[in-house]
């Protein structure tokens, strides 16, 4: 099977050229067409914030940063709710910008 496909390929190269030229020719409109963009629209609707001290427990990480981070983002009219998850070393705190307002002001 695969020696009879083989042996009418070698027979018959003016096909083997058209159907290079056919796919260099599909190839080239389907590059045309398809649409190109760097970096996809996306909908940025939530601000997140992390934060890593190494040996701070989760109580001082309240105190020293998040409390404060909180403070100055509950002041954006643009911020709808703020969610803070704090352990040890670490923290995150998430805020999501309300429907409708522009996310390059918050």
């Amino acid at each position: 099977m695969i020696e009879k496909f083989v042996r009418f390929a070698i027979e018959k190269p003016i096909l083997n050229h058209i159907f290079l030229i056919f796919l260099f020719v599909l190839s080239i409109f389907a590059y045309i067409n398809i649409p190109k963009e760097i970096f996809p629209p996306a909908n940025l609707d939530r601000i997140t914030i992390t934060g890593h001290y190494s040996g701070a427990s989760a109580d001082l990480l309240d105190k020293m940063a998040v409390h404060t981070i909180e403070d100055g983002m509950k002041n954006l009219s643009e911020i709808d709710t703020i969610e803070s998850v704090i352990k040890n070393g670490s923290f995150q705190i998430g805020a999501d910008i309300k429907p409708g307002e522009d996310p390059d002001l918050a």
